[in-house]
């Protein structure tokens, strides 16, 4: 279990940090830590602590939950949803809200068409 835990969160660690166009070095300098280190929890050799964590949530702008929290949803799924996150953090307000609005309409449009 604590292997797939590891590979789950540097999975997830990986995703935030291409998401924000960063690369392993970038990521290792504003997170003062080795490049080796950041290789090692992406590739799941070594959990980060906690605090680590924040920090990379803070550089790349994506919430803690999208890093730590357990999810039921399928691999793919919660893939997409910790994509989405990375993203739409990275947007402005005003972008947010078209982001939100189209995928209504997208949404309003699925259910109309059926399944």
């Amino acid at each position: 279990m604590t292997r797939e835990l590891n590979r789950t969160i540097g999975l997830r660690v990986k995703r935030a940090r291409e998401t924000a166009g960063l690369t392993q070095e970038r990521l290792a300098e504003l997170i003062d830590r080795s490049k080796e280190a950041v290789s090692n929890i992406e590739r799941g050799v070594s959990l980060p602590g906690l605090d680590t964590i924040q920090t990379i949530c803070d550089v790349t702008k994506v919430p803690m939950t999208s890093i730590v929290e357990e999810s039921s949803e399928d691999g793919s799924t919660a893939d997409l949803r910790a994509t989405l996150n990375a993203l739409f953090s990275q947007l402005d307000l005003s972008n947010k809200r078209l982001v939100v609005a189209l995928t209504e309409t997208i949404r309003k449009q699925s259910s109309q068409d059926g399944p």
